[in-house]
């Protein structure tokens, strides 16, 4: 008996909004559609979703229709790009922001049920330790942790991985570190981090990738199109690969506490 094929789950997590995980998120599973592997986005930001428009698309689909009914998860996917679809997000409403464990819970399993017709299901999930960021997380066979080079986004990255490792008992983490200058910056960056949560805490950290701050990610922001989806070669295009080929080597999450 031939065993069907298991999709692939990727949260892109992050201590604090700003650090680009969206852009992350979007330029990685644009990679992956690239490659002919067929993609699923989930935006789970229940307040400040905004993956849709970094693809260029004003839509009213939302994961808002699936919490009130209104709407199927069939006619909530939304097509951005060949071998990729997107979940978009929430727009702020009390409904989302307030969900309770039991909705949340199935609010998750509702939409991984769909992800097993993809090869990766990548999650960009909520900046923080909330319990709906970490509930996507969990659900997620690995988890990326976008940083940058502040203070700030250390001690807020370092939350989000202690909650994760107390509460749901996450032992590993890929690390992106995010707006670096040069390798060397972004490895020094890693250590300077890594030496942080080792005091307090012992989980599996692996270094991912550095992403560099360069003048055509931003003009993709502008441009409402992934970078990946503008070009097929150089630094940036480089990088994407590299977080592709790292992830291979991260290890799995095992959480039992969503039966999915």
């Amino acid at each position: 008996m031939v065993e069907e094929p298991m999709t692939k789950s990727i949260a892109v997590s992050g201590g604090k909004g700003g650090v680009g995980k969206t852009l992350i998120a979007t330029n990685l599973a644009s990679y992956l559609a690239k490659q002919g592997k067929r993609t699923l986005l989930i935006d789970a930001d229940f307040g400040m979703a905004n993956a849709n428009i970094l693809f260029g698309k004003n839509t009213n689909r939302s994961i808002n229709g699936l919490v009130n009914g209104e709407q199927s998860i069939e006619e909530v996917i939304l097509n951005v790009a060949p071998q990729l679809d997107l979940i978009p997000g929430g727009t702020g409403e009390n409904e989302l922001l307030n969900l309770g464990p039991t909705a949340r819970g199935n609010l998750v399993r509702n939409i991984y049920s769909q992800s097993r017709d993809y090869d990766y299901c990548i999650v960009d999930t909520s900046a923080g330790a909330s319990d709906a960021s970490l509930d996507f997380c969990a659900a997620c066979d690995q988890l990326l942790v976008v940083i940058v080079g502040e203070p700030t986004s250390f001690m807020d990255a370092y939350s989000l991985i202690k909650a994760a490792h107390l509460d749901y008992e996450l032992d590993n983490f890929g690390i992106i570190v995010n707006q670096a200058a040069s390798r060397e910056q972004g490895q020094q960056l890693y250590k300077k981090f890594g030496e942080i949560t080792k005091k307090f805490i012992t989980v599996n950290q692996r270094y991912i990738v550095y992403l560099p701050h360069t003048s055509a990610l931003k003009h993709s922001v502008i441009s409402r199109k992934p970078i990946i989806q503008q070009k097929n070669s150089g630094i940036e295009y480089h990088a994407f690969s590299e977080i592709c080929s790292e992830i291979d080597h991260l290890a799995v999450n095992n959480f039992s506490g969503l039966t999915l």
